[in-house]
C-alpha cells in the first residue's frame, strides 16, 4: 500500500466541513471556536478553497488529516485509516511502480480538467459581477430622481435594468450549482479509478498466483 496516494485521495474528496460535522463543530462565516486550546474569539478560520484550517490562538493547522490528528490525538497513519474507514475511502493502492505512475498520470488529468473547469466558472461569476455592479449603478441614479422628474425612458431603463439583474441572480446559483457538480465529478471519478486500480492489481494477482 502506498500511503502517500491514499493521504491524496483523502485530502482530494473529504472537506474539512465534512471532518466538523462527523465531530459535530460547526462554523459560521469560516470561523469556530478552536477546540485545542482555550479559544474566545473564534480563532480557528476554514479555508475551503484549498481545503484547509489554522488556527491563529494556538498556531495548529494544515489539512483535514492534520485536524484528525489534533482530534484523536493519533498519528498520520491512523488518522488517515480514520478518515477513510469513516467515508468509505478505499485505502488500497498498488505498490507497482508502472501503475503508480499511471495512476498519477490519470489524477493529474482529472485535477488538470477540474481546475479548467472552475476557472471558466469562475471567469463567468467575474463577468456577471462587473455587470451587475454597472446596472446597480444605473438603478441607483435612477431611483435617486425624484418621481415627478423621472421620464418613460427612466422607467423603461429601470424596468430592464431589475430584469436582467433578476436573471444575473438566477444565473450566479446556476454557477454555485455547477461548481458543486464539478466537485462532485471530480470526486465520483477519483474514487471510479481508485476502485479500477483496485480491481487491476487483484486481477494481476489472481493470474500470477493461477501460473
Amino acid at each position: 500500500m502506498n500511503q502517500s496516494l491514499v493521504a491524496d485521495e483523502v485530502k482530494r474528496t473529504v472537506t474539512m466541513e465534512q471532518i466538523l460535522n462527523v465531530y459535530g463543530y460547526r462554523m459560521k462565516h469560516g470561523k469556530m471556536m478552536c477546540p485545542f486550546h482555550g479559544d474566545r474569539k473564534a480563532s480557528l478560520h476554514i479555508y475551503t478553497k484549498n481545503n484547509s484550517w489554522y488556527c491563529f490562538g494556538c498556531m495548529k493547522g494544515g489539512s483535514v488529516i492534520d485536524f484528525v490528528m489534533a482530534q484523536e490525538g493519533c498519528n498520520f497513519a491512523q488518522a488517515v485509516t480514520a478518515i477513510c474507514d469513516t467515508f468509505g475511502i478505499d485505502n488500497h493502492v498498488t505498490d507497482n511502480p508502472l501503475d503508480m505512475d499511471r495512476s498519477m498520470k490519470i489524477r493529474r488529468t482529472i485535477d488538470f480538467l477540474t481546475e479548467k473547469m472552475l476557472e471558466q466558472l469562475d471567469a463567468l461569476d467575474e463577468y456577471h459581477e462587473a455587470e451587475m455592479n454597472t446596472l446597480t449603478q444605473i438603478s441607483r441614479r435612477i431611483y435617486a430622481k425624484k418621481r415627478e422628474e423621472m421620464t418613460a425612458r427612466d422607467y423603461t431603463m429601470k424596468l430592464l435594468c431589475d430584469d436582467r439583474m433578476a436573471r444575473i441572480e438566477d444565473k450566479a446559483a446556476r454557477i454555485r450549482e455547477a461548481r458543486e457538480e464539478v466537485k462532485a465529478w471530480k470526486t465520483t471519478k477519483y474514487r471510479e479509478h481508485l476502485t479500477s486500480t483496485k480491481t487491476t492489481g487483484s486481477n494481476r494477482r489472481r493470474r500470477a498466483t493461477s501460473a
